[in-house]
């Protein structure tokens, strides 16, 4: 998956743990969110600021709240163990918790890997004017839709995320909500946090659908990496949803972007989903 990912060697680890620093000291005691939220700047030692500024500018972005892939995603080693962790010597339902939550983004991508190379196979398909190659493609779209959205809703329930610790110690981290005033003009730029929005996966079913960004130019380019926005524009350019006819392959290939509307509302009547159109 497009990362942005540094060719740093050990150094990635020396970057989470940059991230998981500087976090920590904008929150002090988790999970004391309602204080914490009363800020509209945090003061930080320069020590942090210009490491993350150089980190801001490799990944091709602006928010000092880092990211779905940063904060969650890439907090995992090579072996799939969770080991930047918010919440330590707490009880188990705090930690356990945390982790849940953590390894529900990763799974997610971990499993779109698939979904990515099927679309960008079935847009060369199309290109080359094999649809029947195509057709192929779109279906290991949505035969992976199927697994793939199903370890979202195995995990996003109160067995696994217990509801009485998720916004004081898991959730509530990830919340921001402060910023800078701008020098020039004045106005406060603030930064809301994490999202469920800047998920990679719904961004480039979104592009391949056809249908407009869900978050604002400047979300994108405050929140998404700069490699995962080009490749959600890339394949918004060469998307073809609107230039299949009814009949045929080409009707068969239409059957199964309607599949991938009708699974993402399913997600969007869930706890958590969002409009679609």
């Amino acid at each position: 998956m497009p990362t942005g990912e540094p060719s740093w060697g050990g150094s990635r680890s020396a970057g989470d743990a940059q991230e998981l620093t500087y976090r920590a000291r904008s929150w002090g005691t988790i999970p004391a969110v309602r204080v914490a939220q009363l800020e509209k700047t945090v003061s930080l030692p320069p020590e942090l600021v210009s490491t993350w500024d150089t980190l801001q500018a490799h990944f091709g972005l602006a928010s000092d709240s880092g990211n779905m892939m940063s904060n969650l995603v890439l907090n995992f080693s090579l072996s799939e163990e969770y080991i930047f962790k918010i919440n330590t010597g707490l009880p188990a339902t705090v930690v356990d918790s945390e982790e849940e939550f953590a390894r529900v983004a990763r799974e997610m991508e971990g499993l779109a890997v698939p979904v990515y190379h099927h679309i960008v196979r079935a847009i060369l398909a199309w290109a080359r004017g094999d649809k029947v190659a195509c057709l192929e493609h779109m279906r290991g779209v949505t035969a992976q839709l199927r697994p793939l959205l199903s370890s979202y809703y195995d995990r996003v329930h109160d067995a696994r995320i217990a509801r009485s610790v998720w916004l004081s110690h898991v959730q509530g981290f990830y919340a921001w909500a402060a910023g800078y005033q701008d020098a020039t003009t004045g106005e406060w730029v603030t930064f809301d946090g994490l999202s469920g929005n800047q998920v990679l996966l719904f961004q480039v079913l979104d592009s391949f659908l056809g249908i407009e960004p869900y978050l604002t130019r400047q979300v994108l380019e405050r929140n998404v990496p700069v490699l995962q926005r080009e490749f959600c524009a890339a394949v918004a350019r060469h998307t073809f949803r609107n230039k299949l006819g009814d009949e045929g392959v080409e009707g068969h290939i239409r059957a199964e972007f309607g599949e991938i509307v009708k699974r993402l509302r399913v997600r969007s009547s869930r706890p958590g989903g969002r409009p679609r159109r």
